[in-house]
């Protein structure tokens, strides 16, 4: 990590990408208990699963296209342009606040407001992915993983903590404020990243439909590698049920059913960020002697911390078990959850950037990103009306049922066991080579 962090390049792109992030965590947090707080118990689960929807679908739709100018542009141009053009969206969002509308125009609005900041996101993704092997060089692609995922605890901590504190006490507009703020401060650090490949250099994107063309290679890709399309496929359908549970789910429990402060539905975040932060570094700088049984055992533990933490929102829901004794083991859940997540993603995630060539991976990863989100926006909007017709109980056994099928169908398929083992033998190979030079 020491060596990492020393590296200038990474260390810009380390500290744009954190603050944008905690930023945004800030603002998410706040928008979710604004929502909840505009409709409660008329329509506040549908709206604020149509939030998380239609950030998902922007995602999905121009995250391929973006993938290919990834490729072709200068990814650090990219990033900084994205970070730019968010933090003015969020500043316009806080005139339009000012404004006065009905809540039925104003949700409306700040939908339009989402999926904007969304197609930037579409864009940044895929660079900001593709970027790292060009910034810290192949030999530190795992430990810039684990460094990477502290981003993700960080603004699971300071966001969710200045979210809860600023909506609690200074109201929706000063997360507003905060956010457009931070993708400024984001955007001035991103500008001065230099890379080792193109270097400031944009490819021309010829021709609409060599463009195209280019968009279909990310799919060709994945269906040639054998398993890997396979993987993509059993992620959709972990990703269809995690996010309602999660995405959509707990919130409502804790805010509407349970009528808990923000300060308790902010602690469970809380402390799932922390475990992943202790969690990924560990992750990041551990060797691992086996990808293929280091995911699928992650995998495992991963499917039966949900559903334990499944079974306890069961429990509170029909009054088995009290509020606190409820908390208490909520929370020994989410960091199970956390723990489990960091030892199947870091080596998964690592791998994948080892196998896939450099002059392709903005395509690639954009594809996959679009392929394991897929069914989240019909999975969350669905989880909405679910709650609203009976409860978040009901919707925790019924991701379970999923997680669990969706588990043993990975553990058990040969595809995915040869994907792991193909990545696992380039990596020993690799290592070889660099022994003997």
């Amino acid at each position: 990590m020491k060596t990492l962090f020393k590296n200038r390049n990474y260390f810009l792109l380390f500290q744009g990408s954190l603050v944008s992030a905690i930023g945004t965590s800030l603002y998410s947090f706040a928008a979710g208990l604004y929502v909840q707080d505009l409709f409660g118990e008329d329509g506040g689960a549908v709206y604020l699963a149509l939030f998380m929807a239609v950030g998902i679908i922007v995602n999905i739709v121009f995250s391929p296209i973006a993938g290919v100018i990834a490729d072709k542009w200068n990814k650090i141009r990219i990033l900084y342009v994205t970070d730019f053009i968010r933090s003015i969206l969020f500043f316009i969002t806080l005139y339009i606040l000012t404004l006065g509308f009905e809540k039925e125009v104003l949700i409306w609005i700040l939908l339009g407001i989402t999926a904007l900041a969304s197609f930037n996101q579409a864009f940044f993704g895929p660079a900001a992915t593709a970027v790292i092997p060009e910034v810290v060089g192949e030999d530190l692609i795992q430990a810039a993983n684990g460094a990477n995922s502290i981003i993700g605890s960080a603004q699971g901590i300071f966001g969710v903590l200045a979210g809860m504190f600023l909506y609690a006490i200074l109201g929706f507009e000063m997360a507003v404020l905060i956010n457009a703020i931070s993708f400024i401060f984001s955007a001035f650090s991103e500008m001065f990243i230099k890379t080792h490949f193109h270097d400031g250099k944009a490819e021309s994107l010829t021709t609409v439909k060599a463009f195209f063309q280019d968009i279909k290679f990310g799919f060709k890709y994945l269906i040639g590698k054998e398993g890997l399309l396979t993987m993509m496929l059993f992620s959709l359908v972990l990703n269809f049920a995690f996010s309602p549970l999660f995405g959509v789910g707990i919130p409502y429990l804790f805010r509407t059913e349970l009528n808990a402060s923000a300060y308790e539905l902010g602690a469970i975040d809380i402390v799932f960020s922390v475990t992943m932060l202790f969690a990924g570094i560990i992750v990041g700088g551990m060797k691992i002697k086996s990808l293929s049984k280091s995911i699928k055992k992650g995998i495992a533990y991963l499917s039966s911390s949900f559903v334990f933490a499944s079974i306890l929102i069961v429990l509170v829901t029909y009054n088995i078990i009290g509020y606190w004794w409820f908390f208490g083991l909520f929370i020994f859940a989410n960091i199970l959850l956390a723990i489990f997540m960091m030892f199947t993603n870091i080596p998964l995630n690592t791998g994948m950037m080892k196998a896939i060539e450099p002059k392709v991976r903005g395509r690639v990863f954009a594809t996959i990103g679009a392929l394991s989100q897929g069914a989240i926006p019909l999975a969350v909007i669905g989880a909405g009306f679910l709650v609203n017709k009976f409860n978040v109980a009901v919707l925790g056994i019924v991701c379970s049922v999923l997680v669990i099928i969706t588990t043993i169908g990975i553990i058990g398929n040969k595809k995915v066991e040869a994907l792991l083992n193909n990545i696992e033998t380039k990596e020993k190979l690799a290592l070889e080579q660099t022994k003997a030079i």
